[in-house]
């Protein structure tokens, strides 16, 4: 049996603010929904959890243009070109420090390979044409 998690779930709702009337747009749901992601996991929650709707009035299934961008906006990523971004070289360090800390230097390694070895494949099967 597995343990009891706590934590918060959206499908990005875009109700109106109950005291004003005013519904948020889209881009300003997508940013409350990385602000909340953030605070959940400042304050230690288990999870956060975001899920799709595909009908109005929810923010759409695929929002990565407006996420990256809000990602942006809170300087987690910095962009670095059309459609490029990179972290910021503080978050970066920041999470490798806790991959090594959280997991050790031998699973960090592994997962590093693992991905080294997932792009090199990649790179082969587009180069194939695949």
């Amino acid at each position: 049996m597995s343990a009891m998690q706590f934590g918060i779930f959206t499908v990005g709702d875009i109700a109106p603010d109950p005291a004003t009337g005013r519904a948020p747009t889209e881009h300003e749901r997508i940013k409350r929904m990385v602000e909340t992601a953030l605070k959940a996991e400042e304050v230690g929650l288990d999870v956060y959890a975001a899920g799709e709707h595909h009908n109005p009035p929810f923010v759409p299934s695929s929002p990565a243009t407006a996420l990256l961008e809000a990602l942006v906006d809170m300087h987690l990523l910095e962009p670095v070109g059309l459609d490029r971004y990179h972290y910021h070289e503080p978050l970066w360090a920041f999470a490798r420090s806790r991959a090594f800390a959280d997991d050790g230097p031998e699973a960090s390694q592994a997962a590093l390979t693992r991905l080294v070895r997932f792009h090199r494949a990649e790179e082969g099967r587009l180069r194939a044409g695949v």
